[in-house]
């Protein structure tokens, strides 16, 4: 815990940029000297100051570990993940990055039909066969759920040239597989587990929240960090298990290859403040998150029409789910969810994550105040007393 309380790569980027070096090199800003007004009013100096290229001393060039190198350790660290790599085009990056590894051409990976777009892509790129697992289905509200261990066990007998599967856990929904089971069908079969966890990087911080995926046996897993774990919009985490020496060489080769050249060091540095917050203060601004969330969870069950998912699931079996995504199922309305959810942003201004046609999704952010609950409320309890004249039917 006492080097979790370090951000070597955040500390020596602001060592760097806020003593004002003659700078001498890309980016072509200088630090600021040379942005847009515009764009240094929106900023601030401050912000453009610690914008400096790859390859910069004392930074994540120099001995051994060196500053970014020590970052992805303590990230490694605090996962639970015998290594792991900081990416700085989304967790799309690492899916990529895993195809091109572990679904090279003329093979077969088991991938979760409701995976996301960038798991096909990435089977583009490497040439592998996807072979489409179906998670589960609740016909009434309209959702996919998750792959079961049993789901996984029957795919793998009925392919088994696979050499790998992958799943998602937790779900866009909040839907949380049995990722445990689901290792040990994996390990029975002799296939590596990939585990899409964009959305969970906040698990395993707080004892109210799921353990992360890779403490629960995952070989290899994604976290979108910047989806909920508080880092910068399009930074992520690719993280391998213990022991899979080979693995690693392999996904580190196949990272290069997808890397730029040219990674924002904002997006690394939000990585690595991220992680620590997390690590050492996880407690605290997760646990401010979990009062918002379930007070929000007593205001929606207080509007007629509305149902949170996770208190009145009657769907397929989840194992958990995460309860910093908060579900509503509107259909008790007669409004269509998108209706909703489009009044609640042009009336109110408070912007919902996701809707379907049946149901809403808010992310709750890390610290948030209990008063943005009851703000979200309000403004949901407004959009549906304003009746349904303008409803798509359900």
């Amino acid at each position: 815990m006492n080097e979790q309380l370090q951000a070597p790569y955040a500390e020596a980027l602001a060592a760097y940029g806020h003593r004002a070096p003659a700078r001498l090199h890309v980016p072509g800003h200088g630090g600021g000297s040379g942005a847009d007004p515009a764009i240094v009013a929106a900023l601030g100096l401050p912000a453009l100051a610690l914008d400096v290229p790859q390859d910069t001393a004392g930074i994540d060039l120099g001995p051994s570990p060196t500053p970014f190198e020590r970052a992805e350790a303590l990230a490694a660290a605090a996962y639970g993940a015998g290594r792991t790599w900081f990416l700085t085009n989304g967790a799309t990056q690492g899916n990529h990055a895993v195809c091109l590894t572990l679904a090279p051409a003329g093979s077969t990976l088991v991938v979760q039909r409701t995976c996301h777009g960038s798991v096909i892509d990435g089977l583009v790129l490497s040439g592998g066969a996807p072979v489409y697992l179906a998670p589960g289905h609740a016909p009434g509200v309209g959702l996919a759920t998750v792959v079961t261990p049993d789901a996984l066990r029957a795919a793998l007998r009925e392919h088994p040239d696979a050499r790998a599967a992958l799943i998602v856990s937790p779900t866009y929904f909040g839907m949380v597989a049995d990722v445990e089971g689901c290792a040990a069908v994996a390990r029975e079969a002799g296939v590596t587990l990939i585990v899409d966890s964009a959305w969970g990087a906040h698990f395993g911080f707080h004892p109210a929240l799921p353990p992360s995926v890779l403490r629960a046996g995952a070989d290899v897993a994604l976290t979108s960090t910047h989806k909920h774990a508080g880092s910068l919009t399009q930074s992520a985490m690719l993280h391998v298990a213990p022991g899979r020496e080979e693995l690693r060489e392999r996904l580190g080769r196949s990272i290069r290859l997808l890397r730029s050249t040219s990674p924002s060091s904002l997006l690394l540095a939000s990585l690595d403040g991220a992680r620590r917050q997390l690590a050492v203060h996880g407690a605290r601004v997760l646990g401010d998150a979990l009062a918002a969330a379930e007070r929000l969870r007593d205001r929606l069950e207080q509007i007629d029409g509305c149902a949170v998912l996770d208190r009145a699931w009657d769907g397929p079996p989840v194992a958990a789910w995460d309860p910093l995504r908060v579900v509503v199922d509107v259909r008790g309305s007669g409004i269509a969810a998108t209706t909703v959810a489009a009044r609640m942003r042009d009336l109110h201004d408070v912007q919902p994550e996701l809707s379907t046609h049946t149901a809403i999704v808010f992310v709750i952010p890390l610290g948030a105040p209990l008063a943005l609950a009851d703000h979200a409320a309000a403004a949901l309890r407004d959009a549906i007393a304003r009746g349904g004249d303008d409803a798509a039917p359900i």
